[in-house]
């Protein structure tokens, strides 16, 4: 079934994206990609339980990712990335560009 114009218009303002499917293997193969994202967000979540958790498995990240804590006497150059962590409670982060 495809949209009609109201739905197409509908999905292009809301910048929603509308995928049809001729073969439903393609559809299935979307559908588990999606759900292994999806385990990998649940352990996130699962080992990020608490405020000190999810900003410590944050920061784990972050360092995994080029990410670097602020350092406030040091001059930053575009696609230097950065982070902050407050009380071990609340993370900023940052890409300068």
């Amino acid at each position: 079934m495809r949209p009609d114009s109201n739905g197409r218009e509908a999905a292009e303002r809301e910048k929603v994206d509308v995928r049809l499917y001729r073969v439903i293997y393609n559809a299935i193969e979307d559908v588990e990609k999606a759900m292994a994202f999806c385990e990998g967000y649940k352990e996130f979540l699962n080992e990020g339980k608490t405020e000190r958790e999810f900003t410590a498995k944050a920061v784990e990240l972050l360092k995994a990712a080029g990410y670097e804590p602020l350092d406030l006497t040091k001059s930053y150059k575009p696609g230097d990335k950065v982070y902050f962590v407050n009380r071990g409670k609340s993370l900023a982060m940052s890409t300068f560009g």
